[in-house]
């Protein structure tokens, strides 16, 4: 059995939440519901800071990260209207996973 403190990863291992709360905080970040204009742009770059998905031909973008066992995805559309979210518990040296979720992901948002 192994044992971890979460804090390794400083503020993003201080963080508590289910696929609900990231897939509402997503689509408020993108409906532009959560910052002013000036705000989101500092955090964007200016630009998205997202990358896009690469299979869909509309406006599909993906966001995910892992920590210590865990992988979390979220594909969705720029206007917050479509999602899809997934966290899997995994191997800690396992990345071959993350393909597999961004496929499961247009399988349901690209028919």
């Amino acid at each position: 059995m192994h044992h971890s403190n979460a804090s390794w990863g400083f503020g993003a291992g201080n963080v508590v939440s289910t696929t609900h709360d990231v897939s509402a905080f997503q689509r408020a970040f993108d409906q532009g519901k959560l910052l002013p204009p000036s705000l989101r742009k500092i955090l964007t770059g200016g630009g998205s800071r997202q990358q896009d998905s690469g299979q869909c031909q509309d406006d599909l973008k993906m966001q995910g990260g892992s920590g210590l066992g865990y992988t979390t995805l979220i594909l969705f559309s720029t206007d917050g209207r479509r999602q899809f979210e997934m966290s899997v518990t995994r191997s800690t040296g396992d990345s071959a996973i993350i393909p597999e979720m961004v496929r499961a992901g247009e399988a349901v948002l690209c028919p």
